[in-house]
């Protein structure tokens, strides 16, 4: 009798067992929202990426301006860690130089401007701002928006030269105008890569025929690539480059090998037809 209700009870034992681990690892499972959960936008300006992280809050009912954030002291810009924005490369914001890299973004807010902080201290909570790291403060004056529930950072506008960093919560916003020299930045890397292979040399060349600067470089670039090794695509773009710096005659012979070449291949390249009639109103046909 007594061993089979010790068998009972250790049968009763081990469900019950089963049972609490089956909820608590099902309770492990489970997801619930956060409060101000975790958020991030990405764009690439030409060939800087940016990229801001930061935590979400919502607006909730509550006053948000001189109320849940107070006028006049810092602020971590967001929820739980200090946001923070990064930069692949030296830009500007708001007409100031912030070379590139990763920072802590703080601000200020006042009733009619903001101060904008850049911090070089990264990855801390929202009550360990110290002043001693700040890199760049500007000052912008808030706008008028649609009402918006969750703090979002925007990236607007944006060219190859310029984008408009946006900061948007309940019904303001304040936007940072950020600047890039893409221009530059391309001539600089492209003249460090030109005699890897025929297609870098070729890729700084077509980038200075397109963009219509320093032609004389871009021609420079085109013959590399096309000493390295004649390929239609770089004879097509020192021939339009000889052509723009007045070389007609070796403009005509360069854009005649091209076409050769791109008659001899498999499929007719996407600019072959247009290729052809630069070359005969070049010659004057």
């Amino acid at each position: 009798m007594f061993d089979k209700f010790s068998k009972v009870t250790i049968s009763t034992a081990a469900i019950i067992l089963m049972m609490m681990f089956v909820v608590n690892n099902n309770a492990q499972s489970l997801n619930y929202p956060q409060p101000s959960p975790s958020s991030s936008v990405m764009q690439v300006v030409g060939i800087t990426e940016v990229s801001v992280d930061y935590s979400s809050p919502g607006v909730k009912g509550r006053t948000i301006w001189g109320g849940l954030v107070p006028y006049d002291k810092v602020w971590r810009t967001g929820a739980n860690m200090a946001t923070e924005i990064s930069f692949s490369t030296d830009v500007k914001i708001n007409g100031k130089d912030l070379a590139a890299g990763s920072y802590s973004f703080w601000t200020i807010p006042g009733k009619t401007e903001w101060s904008v902080i850049f911090n070089s201290k990264t990855k801390i909570s929202g009550g360990a701002y110290d002043k001693a790291n700040d890199v760049l403060t500007v000052k912008v004056k808030p706008e008028a928006g649609e009402f918006r529930e969750r703090m979002t950072f925007l990236i607007e506008n944006n060219t190859n030269d310029a984008a408009d960093i946006v900061l948007h919560w309940e019904k303001l916003r304040i936007v940072l105008k950020m600047e890039v020299s893409t221009q530059e930045l391309v001539v600089k890397a492209a003249a460090k890569e030109v005699e890897d292979t025929w297609s870098t040399s070729f890729n700084a060349a077509n980038y200075h025929l397109g963009e219509n600067i320093d032609l004389q470089k871009g021609l420079e670039y085109a013959t590399i690539s096309t000493t390295i090794k004649e390929v239609y695509w770089n004879l097509r773009v020192k021939a339009q480059l000889e052509a723009k710096l007045g070389k007609k005659d070796a403009a005509i012979k360069t854009m005649s090998k091209a076409i050769e070449l791109g008659n001899s291949m498999a499929n007719a390249p996407f600019d072959f037809n247009r290729m052809k009639s630069m070359l005969a109103e070049w010659q004057g046909e």
